[in-house]
């Protein structure tokens, strides 16, 4: 299924610095694609928190990677399927198709060390979610 035809292809910039990663679902997925060897190298070095803002209702979902592969890894399975095994988006998805979650826009909120502990991370999250209210108001079931 088609769900549009762009009149020019998307061209990826080069990799522009963590502070401001803010890419569209189709850009993320040309990314992945396309194996962009800026990006890939430096999503690949680090892991940390990450945020998916859904544009069409405003809701947030804060989400982390750690370990071997750090962003790129997880923003990978994001590109491949919308949900990247997350319950809530997997049901707004099912609910709404695949298509659903081109309004969802990926931002890096804090970079860590792909050799800090999972734990370090997780706690991480678990901040950046207190602060967003994702869980009250946004996508974050946990």
């Amino acid at each position: 299924m088609v769900a549009e035809l762009r009149a020019e292809p998307v061209r990826i910039v080069e990799f522009p610095g963590f502070k401001f990663v803010h890419l569209q679902k189709h850009e993320l997925e040309t990314i992945v694609r396309d194996q962009t060897p800026s990006w890939r190298s430096a999503l690949s070095s680090v892991g940390g928190v990450y945020l998916i803002c859904d544009e069409e209702t405003g809701k947030l979902y804060v989400g982390s990677a750690y370990g071997e592969g750090g962003f790129w890894q997880r923003w990978t399975q994001y590109a491949e399927n919308g949900h990247g095994g997350n319950v809530e988006l997997k049901e707004m998805i099912r609910c709404y198709g695949p298509a659903r979650c081109t309004s969802f826009r990926y931002s890096i909120l804090e970079i860590a060390d792909v050799a800090t502990s999972e734990e370090r991370v997780l706690a991480r999250e678990a901040h950046w979610k207190r602060v967003l209210l994702s869980r009250q108001h946004g996508l974050n079931a946990n």
